[in-house]
């Protein structure tokens, strides 16, 4: 049994427009300015408690272009989730290894050089690519990307009508969680019904955060699914990026008779510059290291390395150093 993905188009959506904000506020966009860019540390966990499983990832955006109406963002990032696999990883009954968890886990994602064009407010027109977040998260590549309120505007509400289909790499019964994939039609799967409810706020540090409350409905899914979810992301008006973002979601689904509960959590937050620093000064640094080549002494300690007597762990590593960097001329 497999899990559930969906694909197809937005084929119902409308905005409600019930309160305002104060107009002195100003309007809060995203940033069009050519080379501004920005990058987070997020992470998603799948579970409660000991038992929570913890994948860990990054995500980075850079403006590319101003398109029309649309800002062209490259984005890169990756969450370091299982590599995707066809065959089963959980079994359940008494005779369950013991090794084996009853948790789902989340397959690993990674996009590089991938093109997202928004609105100034943060709705998506365009996306080039479609490497999805299990459980129904959504793209990687938009994790970061939060509607914003129109000028005057405090609550909102969206709906639409997607399709649920299964995915084959990664089973677990009952076949719940999925990526999102609103990029090609489809005519296969499962109509579902999903809504979002959203409040802005504008705090007293000048950031405006935007809150949401989530609902997905899938009744004639095998088996049948609901999933709700709540959540906000902090917007920074003067940098024109999201700052930092948390959201949580309840997968609901009945199996055999068992009903099956799987609360996921998502937390993101923007790296500061000491941090970036950091993180280029390591690349710059490996980047060095790979060209330099080798002394004669460090060619003979990997090479020892190398013999049945060392740990695999040293071998290992021995590998890579030799593999990784050039040759002494």
């Amino acid at each position: 049994m497999h899990r559930f993905v969906l694909v197809g188009l937005i084929v119902c959506c409308h905005m409600t427009r019930v309160a305002t904000l104060s107009e002195a506020a100003g309007p809060t966009e995203y940033t069009s300015r050519i080379g501004d860019s920005v990058s987070y540390r997020l992470n998603v966990s799948v579970g409660q408690g000991p038992q929570a499983k913890s994948y860990p990832g990054k995500l980075a955006y850079q403006v590319n272009a101003k398109r029309g109406s649309l800002i062209e963002l490259n984005v890169n990032g990756n969450v370091e989730g299982k590599i995707p696999s066809s065959f089963p990883t959980i079994t359940f009954g008494r005779n369950r290894s013991s090794d084996r968890s009853m948790l789902p886990s989340l397959d690993r994602v990674t996009i590089t050089g991938a093109k997202v064009g928004i609105t100034a407010r943060g709705e998506v027109g365009l996306s080039d690519r479609d490497e999805s977040l299990d459980f129904f998260l959504g793209p990687l590549g938009q994790i970061a990307i939060v509607p914003l309120p129109a000028p005057g505007t405090m609550q909102w509400s969206s709906s639409n009508t997607i399709r649920v289909t299964r995915s084959s790499s990664n089973s677990w019964p009952p076949a719940i969680g999925s990526p999102f994939d609103r990029k090609r039609p489809s005519q296969d799967g499962t109509l579902a019904d999903e809504s979002y409810q959203y409040q802005a706020q504008l705090l007293n540090d000048g950031m405006v955060k935007v809150a949401h409350k989530y609902s997905l409905t899938a009744e004639h899914a095998d088996p049948p699914v609901k999933v709700v979810g709540n959540g906000f992301a902090t917007f920074d008006p003067k940098m024109g990026f999201v700052e930092s973002l948390e959201m949580s979601r309840m997968i609901q689904a009945s199996s055999n008779g068992a009903k099956i509960q799987i609360p996921i959590s998502v937390t993101l937050r923007r790296e500061t510059d000491a941090e970036r620093q950091a993180v280029a000064e390591a690349a710059a640094a490996a980047k060095a290291k790979r060209s330099a080549p080798f002394t004669q002494d460090e060619r003979r300690k990997w090479l020892a390395a190398l013999t049945p007597q060392a740990s695999r762990f040293e071998a290992v590593r021995a590998m890579g150093e030799l593999n990784g960097r050039d040759p002494r001329p």
